[in-house]
């Protein structure tokens, strides 16, 4: 029953894709004077074209109006339990690097032994741009390579980009490593918990990272927050949004899918990311959706009545758009684009897709943020505590 074709082909776009991204983002890192940028932007301009060539058409919601930005009671007793080492100012702004050097930093306060820490990459606004504001920005599958359109379009409004990437594959193929012995019901619980983890770590990491910024850069006061998630990041995304740890003005979702399991059972890709792993299994669905606690689906309701814009690809075989519907639905049915087409087009035209949407969005919550004035208010609730 698996589409082999599906699978090959997918195999080497991802290849192709991979290669251009890792391409342009060197030339986007290395180059950095106003006429040489400004050409590096021809050049990924030129190569949207060519990709958004198979491209389908993007319907826009009747009207954009944001609910009020979530509420942040979960703050205060995270912050409260970091250990008094690992939230130091020192180690906060330690990765405080201008350009695109990309740090790794371990997961917070779990006892876990992680050997997949989530990597958060900060990312400056095109020279001489006035700064908009802080985008925390959750790349697909690929990692931070999977989000280079939509980050150079950021930095080139004028928005500081924190890029965070929790090796989500990566954790769930070990921990189906570790216990192929155990039996299947309990595999998937164990995964669920998995899940959850590190939704709850790349959401306190986002959270730290996000006073570093504003300590760090002082004009960041009062400046909005977006929060953007990308295919399996939107899938992290929703969680990290309902945590009520990471504040946010506007949340955008492309492509994200309901639940982990949902995705799975339906994607083309589902072999040559997972093999033969029993990620199908009614047991092993049985035991992760009896454990999970911070799915899309569960995480959703937490967010319904927010500021949450949806795009969803209608003829989606990768994160199947039926899954996309469910998430929709479950955050309330709020504002949604709808593109006419699949994930690999979807990404490939972003310059054409997402970022016209992402600009919009934007434009929608201005230049002054609700949620980042919490966020400056707890810093200097920090700072204050510190002294």
């Amino acid at each position: 029953g698996v589409d082999l074709e599906a699978v090959q082909t997918f195999a080497r776009y991802a290849q192709i894709g991979l290669l251009m991204q890792r391409f342009l983002n060197a030339l986007v890192d290395g180059v950095r004077c106003s006429c040489a940028h400004d050409a590096c932007w021809r050049l990924m301009c030129v190569c949207a074209i060519a990709c958004s060539a198979a491209c389908g058409t993007m319907h826009r919601p009747a009207t954009l109006k944001l609910g009020p930005p979530i509420a942040l009671a979960a703050i205060e007793p995270v912050v409260v339990v970091l250990d008094e080492s690992q939230s130091s100012q020192a180690t906060l702004s330690s990765f405080m690097i201008s350009g695109s050097l990309v740090r790794c930093m371990d997961y917070i306060a779990l006892e876990s032994t992680q050997k997949h820490p989530c990597v958060f990459a900060v990312h400056e606004p095109k020279e001489g741009v006035a700064v908009r504001g802080v985008c925390v920005l959750l790349p697909g599958i690929l990692g931070i390579d999977s989000a280079i359109w939509t980050q150079a379009a950021l930095s080139a409004y004028g928005w500081r980009v924190l890029t965070v990437a929790p090796a989500l594959v990566d954790c769930v193929l070990e921990v189906m490593r570790e216990h192929a012995d155990a039996p299947l019901r309990e595999r998937g619980a164990l995964v669920a918990a998995e899940f959850d983890r590190i939704v709850f770590s790349a959401s306190v990491g986002t959270i730290t990272h996000l006073m570093a910024m504003v300590k760090r850069w002082p004009d960041l006061n009062g400046k909005p927050v977006l929060l953007i998630g990308e295919s399996l990041g939107a899938l992290l995304g929703v969680g990290l949004a309902a945590s009520g740890v990471v504040p946010f003005d506007a949340a955008v979702f492309v492509a994200g899918g309901g639940s982990l399991i949902d995705v799975i059972e339906g994607s083309v890709i589902r072999r040559a990311v997972f093999g033969d792993l029993p990620m199908t299994d009614p047991e092993f669905c049985s035991g992760f959706r009896e454990t999970v606690k911070r799915d899309p689906l569960q995480s959703a309701r937490a967010l319904c009545g927010g500021p949450i814009v949806v795009l969803s690809a209608t003829n989606d075989k990768i994160v199947p758009s039926a899954t996309q519907d469910a998430l929709w639905e479950a955050l309330g049915k709020p504002p949604r684009y709808t593109y006419d087409g699949g994930h690999l087009s979807l990404f490939s035209g972003a310059l054409f897709t997402i970022v016209p949407v992402m600009c919009e969005v934007a434009n929608t919550i201005g230049t002054r943020g609700v949620a980042a004035n919490a966020l400056f208010e707890m810093v200097l609730s920090d700072a204050a505590a510190m002294k």
